[in-house]
């Protein structure tokens, strides 16, 4: 999971939201999303499985 982890953002983490829903996710601790922007804490959300796994 390493290989995802560049430019600033976390590895890929997994959160077992229930036992039918699993969230995907980075984190950056300081994205700036503009030129001029003071950078801020950041989660990205990269898949949500509603499913059963």
């Amino acid at each position: 999971m390493k290989k995802y982890a560049k430019d600033g953002w976390s590895p890929i983490y997994h959160y077992e939201a229930s036992s039918m829903a699993r969230i995907d996710y980075q984190f950056h601790a300081g994205l700036q999303v503009s030129e001029g922007l003071t950078p801020h804490p950041v989660v990205r959300i990269l898949k949500l499985d509603l499913g059963s796994h």
